[in-house]
């Protein structure tokens, strides 16, 4: 093995379409060509409830809603939960949210869907 070396085909161009931004207290998304990703770090609630992280840009939002697994940061998967992304589709297109969060529980991963 040798060091890293990143390599990038003739014609091939990297870019971030969208960099690191910050939608919300918890969150921040970035988008890459057409794969848009949510980083959420620390994200808690008091009472057991719906966490609202963000809003996605409309020109960044999937066309329909998407459902994912909101992890809690826990050798147990006990407190892991859904996080929803409203798409074009829904009313609050965009709209990210934690739904029924466990009471004193930090949710800490990252989600990736394609648009």
């Amino acid at each position: 093995t040798g060091p890293y070396v990143s390599v990038t085909p003739t014609g091939i161009v990297n870019s971030v379409d969208v960099s690191w931004t910050t939608i919300g207290s918890y969150a921040a998304y970035r988008r890459d060509g057409r794969v848009v990703t949510i980083r959420v770090v620390g994200a808690k609630t008091s009472a057991t409830g719906d966490i609202y992280i963000g809003t996605i840009p409309l020109k960044d939002c999937p066309a329909a809603s998407v459902m994912g697994t909101a992890l809690a940061w826990s050798a147990s998967v006990a407190n892991d939960k859904h996080i929803q992304i409203n798409g074009l589709n829904q009313r609050n297109s965009g709209k990210v949210t934690i739904l029924s969060a466990a009471a004193n529980q930090e949710y800490t991963f990252q989600l990736t869907y394609q648009i």
